[in-house]
């Protein structure tokens, strides 16, 4: 709400761009797809909404502040796909407008729009129902109050939005909060802040992980810290080309801020280091998807070189407009439609009356879509990241009580090299048989 305050305190004088950026964020997010990481939240925030308890009675590695704010928004507005998703647009656009802040901030003028329009076009490549764009938003917010004016209100709500970006997505908050501390490091040695400000600054971003502390800590510590650490990078292998372009993106950005001798320098400096600390935090899974988002932190920079070096030949709204009808051809066709997603909840519904089944290896957004509940206390099993002892436990679980059917759909964990040499699907190969098939997905019934 203080967000959307600020921004429309702001008299803006032409505002036919922001009703193009508008529209083609919600065009480039219309239809209803079976995402993957988009079913992960809507299944954890299923849980949370139907009193389960998040890491004790399911299984998670993602931090409880995107199940638990989405949970709080159906409460408010109904559990619903169409809801979820307006809450996802209006964090996009929080995100847009917190670029278009930033640039204010560092004084741009004529190209001030331009982030926010790529950044439209950035996120039809991930789903805006998900952890990662919700990460987006709290690190952009965090960054802008960061190198607003010298108040120390600004500095302590920075602080308090670096430790929700934690609760969102760890590794990405950390980096990025990793990132604001050398920022104000470099400002504590140029003598322009005082350690006792870092401190104050350093407290608000600890007291949002406080609530971490309701869950037993030894949990925490396993789910949230060693598991990824130790399981995730085992089913993601880094693309040499993408890692070698975000380590050279990451040098020519920090050799930018330092070359850079306007008054905004320092300002600069936050928005290099933070698109740095971002993109090495991408490696892990480097594909096109992650490093777009971790790519999302240096658009600032981009604007800086276009109000310098295409100042005067351009009017930047025709640009704006250009970009985003490139984005209008990215986008998803027909709008608002996915009968393949109809026709998959109608076949559920008919061949399991029941409404108890299994979906894996890594469909989590079924069981929101069925509103039903999984049979196991894991949103997902895939093989190299979840241990030999979950799959067994998982077998077990079914075999003691088997649901009615099982959907399965191997297709969507190729890419991690998936064997189905476990102990969950050679219970699922034995006991189940295929009743129904709709492109990779089949219905399996006992």
């Amino acid at each position: 709400m203080t967000i959307l305050l600020l921004f429309m305190s702001e008299k803006i004088k032409n505002n036919w761009p922001w009703a193009i950026i508008i529209i083609a964020l919600i065009l480039m997010h219309s239809q209803h797809q079976l995402d993957n990481d988009e079913g992960v939240l809507l299944n954890a925030a299923w849980n949370v909404f139907n009193n389960r308890v998040l890491y004790i009675q399911n299984f998670e590695f993602i931090p409880p502040l995107a199940p638990y704010l989405l949970s709080w928004w159906w409460k408010i507005s109904g559990a619903s796909f169409l809801s979820a998703w307006f809450l996802g647009i209006l964090i996009g656009l929080a995100s847009a407008l917190a670029l278009y802040k930033i640039n204010k901030e560092l004084k741009i003028k004529k190209w001030k729009l331009l982030s926010p329009a790529i950044f439209v076009i950035m996120s039809s490549f991930w789903p805006m129902i998900n952890h990662n764009a919700f990460s987006i938003t709290a690190i952009l917010w965090a960054n802008y109050f960061l190198i607003k004016k010298d108040r120390l209100y600004y500095l302590i709500f920075s602080g308090f939005l670096f430790g929700l970006s934690i609760l969102t997505l760890q590794h990405k908050g950390v980096a990025a909060l990793i990132g604001a501390l050398i920022y104000l490091l470099i400002k504590y040695k140029n003598k322009k802040i005082k350690i006792k400000e870092i401190i104050y600054f350093i407290i608000s971003a600890t007291l949002p992980l406080l609530w971490l502390l309701r869950w037993p800590i030894k949990t925490i510590y396993a789910d949230l810290i060693v598991f990824p650490i130790k399981n995730y990078p085992e089913t993601n292998y880094v693309s040499l080309v993408l890692l070698i372009i975000t380590l050279v993106i990451g040098a020519a950005l920090l050799y930018i801020a330092s070359i850079e001798e306007t008054k905004n320098k320092n300002k600069i400096a936050l928005i290099a280091i933070t698109g740095s600390v971002m993109l090495i935090s991408s490696v892990q899974r480097a594909d096109a998807t992650h490093v777009l988002q971790s790519a999302v932190f240096i658009l600032p920079i981009i604007n800086i070189v276009f109000e310098k070096c295409f100042n005067k030949k351009y009017d930047y709204y025709w640009v704006v407009f250009i970009l985003l009808i490139i984005g209008y051809l990215l986008a998803p066709k027909p709008f608002f439609e996915n009968k393949i997603v109809e026709k998959i909840k109608l076949e559920i519904a008919k061949n399991c009356p029941s409404n108890i089944f299994y979906a894996g290896p890594f469909m989590p957004g079924i069981y929101f879509e069925m509103r039903s509940s999984p049979p196991i206390p894991y949103s997902m099993l895939i093989t190299r990241q979840q241990t030999e002892e979950q799959f067994q436990e998982s077998a077990e679980q079914l075999r003691n009580s088997p649901p009615e059917c099982a959907i399965l759909n191997y297709a969507t964990v190729e890419k991690f090299r998936y064997s189905q040499n476990n102990p969950l699907d050679k219970f699922l190969i034995s006991y189940y048989r295929r009743y129904y098939k709709i492109g990779n997905l089949y219905i399996m019934k006992r």
